[in-house]
């Protein structure tokens, strides 16, 4: 078998369209791929994937989010009413996640760090206001909703 699911491109195209991206969809009821072409997505700026995130559960607007947007009415078969109730439920997902938890991850990882570096400190010798951070940064980890956080017990 050989590969002809091809982009060709030359240097005089590649500079009037320097953001274009090929992606390369599924092979779905035929023998090829189907390639896309974008002109418009930036190199390096391709959208990550959607990721659920379990801490959006313990906060209550996450079940209002998803009861909303289930609840809209859509035309068509069942599985295109599903796959649209889904996509919408994504997007009213992402935008609530982005206002409710704005930079949580942000202080997670600013505090992940200097709790490391504390750690770290503490590792060459005993000091109790660091002590007292570290007991601090752990208070705040565990209050971001971080709870794998337990402190390190050394022998």
């Amino acid at each position: 078998m050989k590969r002809i699911d091809m982009v060709f491109e030359n240097s005089k195209w590649r500079e009037l369209h320097d953001k274009a991206l090929v992606f390369v969809e599924p092979v779905i009821g035929s023998d090829h791929n189907h390639l896309l072409l974008n002109t418009e997505v930036p190199l390096g700026k391709v959208g990550k994937p959607f990721r659920f995130e379990s801490f959006w559960v313990t906060d209550d607007g996450c079940k209002d989010v998803i009861v909303e947007a289930w609840n809209q009415q859509q035309e068509g078969s069942l599985m295109f009413s599903v796959c649209k109730k889904l996509k919408g439920c994504k997007e009213r997902l992402k935008a609530w996640s982005k206002w409710t938890f704005r930079d949580l991850r942000i202080r997670i990882d600013l505090a992940k760090e200097q709790l490391i570096d504390i750690q770290h400190q503490l590792e060459r010798g005993f000091n109790s206001d660091l002590v007292m951070e570290e007991r601090r940064l752990q208070r705040v980890l565990v209050a971001e909703g971080c709870y794998v956080l337990a402190p390190t017990i050394k022998d």
